[in-house]
């Protein structure tokens, strides 16, 4: 989906965050450009599971993204590096455009 990279090399280099898309993701990336929609992957490490209040290093974003499926391999990494922390929560946010349903 990334010609060959993984989520751990896009975060390593903020330049090529969002990746040169092949395949159907980059038919559509233009329309997605064009629509003003962009991806987020928003959270952080909670005070209890709860989930009302962050901890004091307050939330953690990154993005933008111009695919969901970008932001998809992110979260995914996040959520692999969190290692079962149950206070640890991540979420995909999208800016513009209509929404996905």
């Amino acid at each position: 989906m990334f010609d060959g990279m993984t989520a751990e090399r896009l975060m390593e280099e903020p330049a090529i965050r969002t990746p040169r898309l092949v395949g159907p993701a980059a038919v559509a990336a233009p329309a997605l450009m064009a629509e003003g929609r962009r991806f987020w992957v928003i959270g952080g490490r909670y005070e209890d599971t709860g989930f009302t209040r962050l901890e004091s290093a307050g939330p953690a974003a990154e993005g933008p993204f111009f695919s969901y499926e970008a932001a998809r391999a992110v979260w995914t990494r996040l959520m692999a590096e969190a290692g079962g922390d149950a206070c640890l929560r991540y979420t995909i946010a999208e800016e513009g455009g209509r929404g996905r349903g």
